[in-house]
């Protein structure tokens, strides 16, 4: 710069641009004009009036580096791209030779998409993610602004608070949190080996000039991954599958589909090529349009569509289809395309009907048990009615009407599964009207005698417990119309059966004479009653007697 000074003639000021070191090592940037004093014809001294413009200048610099890095980020193809032009560009202002990029990949897990260090890795560094913990790193990750740290004060930050220098030992750390809306994402890390003096406070300046455009690339770049990954899942898992997916759009027909879905339609069709009518592709047969219509408009429409498909295929199996059609909505609300998915139920369906076919049998062999075991207990009775025809004791004719009216107890029970559908359970309400008034009936002197009022709540019981419970009835109620009506007095015999907090309950209730008070229920030599305690036991539940007015027994069991 001096030769070029002292070739200036007289009067003549050079104007120039360079940069001074300070004391304290800073860097500043003047311009100004030079001019040469001469002392007859001979240079004598200089005279310079020089200006500090390290900030005007600093301004410029920052705003060229800024656009070229928003340039690279919105032209260059791959990320390894966009990270390498950055530090490049970066390189003209500042020494690059370790540059790091880290995100903070969900919650626990850092990753670091760009590692580049020529001293120690030659250059670009494939690092693997890792978990979040005490480096450096994390540091950066959980202050609010960017700081420069040289040595003595990297080593505060690991002896005092506990952090660890992971990489090769530096001399000076910058670290810039990229921010998003405010959240640090990850960090953006430049350092020096050799020279704690390397980067200055104009360094951490454009570092962080330039982060949110950074953070915004590598977010935009994780996102894409994300997207890239969640696709390439959902492909494997839609070509993959047994079903069939495809999406129709009203105007063009099928839109897209997987294979099993293109495999499905050339198997149930005659020819291979596509049928297509009106622009549409479609890819059913030609006498199933108006039903395929009918299904996507009411999905288009908003109202998803369920239902069986059955086809032939071309070696005339007939093959069954679970369909399920949904709208897809737009941002806006509307419905732009309709999602079809089919499942192959065709072994299912026959296991089906081949299961309905083999119930339908044991149904009717069920059928036939009960209504033969009926007419065997009538048989058995009306051998019993025989029989007493012949009996003139008295307390003979008594047992033998019992054994009847238990024997017909069992038989209504019989009766009413011939009569049903479903062998799992009776309607005891129904069976209840049934046999009380046939045991009033039986005691025929009864008839204009006994009021019957029955409060029965529509309760179904198994067969396991509906024969217990019957034949409790019956000893109650014809104890009640033996023992309770002395001298042919009217009377009421009350039975309810109701439902409360999981346990039935069955009152049998006279307003009779009551038991005798020396009679103990529950210990007596009533066979009767000793039936009625021991078939309550049998059903695990409980009986209790209000012998006031009339007899009243209550029977609780728990529903099974």
């Amino acid at each position: 710069m001096f030769e070029e000074i002292l070739k200036s003639k007289k009067g003549e000021s050079k104007i120039v641009l360079f940069e001074f070191k300070t004391i304290e090592g800073k860097k500043i940037i003047v311009e100004g004009g030079i001019s040469i004093k001469f002392k007859g014809e001979k240079p004598f001294s200089t005279r310079a009036i020089l200006r500090d413009i390290t900030s005007e200048k600093w301004e410029i610099i920052k705003q060229n580096v800024y656009n070229n890095i928003a340039k690279i980020i919105t032209e260059k193809a791959t990320p390894e791209e966009i990270y390498e032009g950055i530090r490049k560009e970066l390189g003209t202002v500042m020494k690059t030779d370790v540059f790091v990029i880290s995100y903070l990949l969900e919650k626990e897990t850092i990753s670091f998409p760009y590692y580049y260090d020529s001293v120690r890795g030659k250059g670009i560094i494939n690092k693997k993610n890792r978990i979040k913990g005490k480096g450096i790193n994390e540091y950066f990750l959980g202050r609010k602004n960017p700081n420069i740290l040289k040595r003595k004060e990297l080593d505060i930050v690991i002896n005092k608070k506990g952090y660890k220098l992971l990489g090769n030992k530096s001399q000076v750390f910058i670290g810039v949190p990229l921010k998003i809306k405010n959240k640090t994402v990850g960090v953006l890390s430049v350092q020096s080996y050799s020279n704690e003096n390397e980067f200055s406070d104009k360094s951490v300046e454009i570092l962080d000039f330039i982060s949110g455009a950074l953070a915004l690339a590598v977010q935009r770049n994780v996102d894409g991954n994300k997207i890239y990954e969640q696709a390439a899942r959902l492909r494997a898992i839609i070509e993959n599958s047994t079903h069939l997916f495809w999406t129709y759009d009203f105007e063009k027909g099928v839109t897209s589909s997987n294979n099993n879905f293109i495999k499905y339609i050339e198997d149930t069709n005659d020819k291979k090529t596509e049928i297509i009518q009106k622009g549409k592709l479609r890819l059913s047969k030609e006498e199933n349009f108006d039903f395929w219509d009918e299904k996507y408009n009411k999905a288009y429409s908003g109202i998803p569509q369920y239902f069986i498909s059955t086809k032939k295929n071309k070696e005339g199996k007939e093959v069954v289809k679970e369909v399920f059609l949904n709208p897809i909505y737009n941002n806006k609300g509307k419905v732009y395309e309709v999602s079809g998915i089919a499942h192959d139920i065709t072994e299912k369906t026959l296991s089906e009907q081949k299961l309905k076919e083999s119930l339908k049998e044991k149904e009717v062999l069920l059928k036939e048990v009960h209504h033969r075991v009926k007419n065997n207990l009538q048989v058995i009775s009306s051998i019993l009615n025989l029989q007493s025809s012949y009996v003139k004791d008295e307390n003979t004719l008594n047992i033998l009407r019992e054994s009847q009216n238990r024997i017909k107890s069992m038989s209504f029970i019989h009766e009413s599964l011939y009569q049903t559908t479903d062998f799992s359970k009776i309607n005891f309400s129904e069976y209840i009207t049934s046999l009380s008034k046939n045991l009033v009936h039986s005691y025929g002197i009864y008839d204009d005698l006994v009021d019957l009022k029955l409060s029965l709540d529509n309760i179904s019981l198994n067969l396991d417990t509906s024969i217990p419970c019957g034949l409790i009835l019956n000893e109650l109620i014809s104890n009640s119309l033996k023992y309770a009506f002395k001298e042919k007095k009217k009377g009421v015999i009350n039975i309810q059966l109701f439902e409360k907090n999981k346990n039935v309950h069955l009152i049998v209730q006279d307003n009779g004479v009551g038991l005798p008070e020396e009679i103990n229920y529950e210990n007596t030599d009533s066979l009767g009653l000793q039936l009625v305690i021991t078939l309550v036991e049998q059903i695990n539940g409980t009986i209790k007697l209000e012998n006031n007015k009339g007899a009243k027994y209550t029977i609780t069991f728990k529903k099974e």
